[in-house]
């Protein structure tokens, strides 16, 4: 929840940051500068850092670990960098309650049942 929560409240917090980001990262991957060399591996830093994160719920028992990480990461990072699509800062509900609604729906999938 928290990793979500922090995804996309950075989100929010960075509009229309993000949304230019995500719209460019594939045009950015293709120039050969050195700035670009640095975000893509900054990129990947994070894509690392949160597959991580998924991975140690795997091993405590929080995370279900019937499920290849690398493909849940990817469905994590396609719900939230969708957000480009639709959020603005006047959207009716506040970050705290997307991030709320989208744990919701990532671990309601995910998360080991009780």
């Amino acid at each position: 929840r928290a990793l979500i929560e922090s995804m996309v409240h950075g989100y929010a917090e960075y509009y229309p940051h993000m949304n230019v980001y995500i719209e460019q990262i594939g045009r950015i991957a293709r120039q050969e500068s050195q700035w670009a060399v640095e975000v893509i591996a900054d990129t990947h830093k994070y894509e690392e850092l949160v597959v991580g994160i998924l991975r140690q719920g795997q091993k405590e028992g929080t995370l279900r670990d019937d499920l290849p990480v690398n493909v849940v990461s990817m469905a994590l990072f396609g719900m939230i960098n969708w957000m480009y699509r639709w959020y603005r800062p006047t959207y009716a509900e506040t970050p705290e309650e997307i991030a709320r609604s989208m744990a919701e729906i990532f671990l309601g999938g995910f998360e080991v049942k009780k």
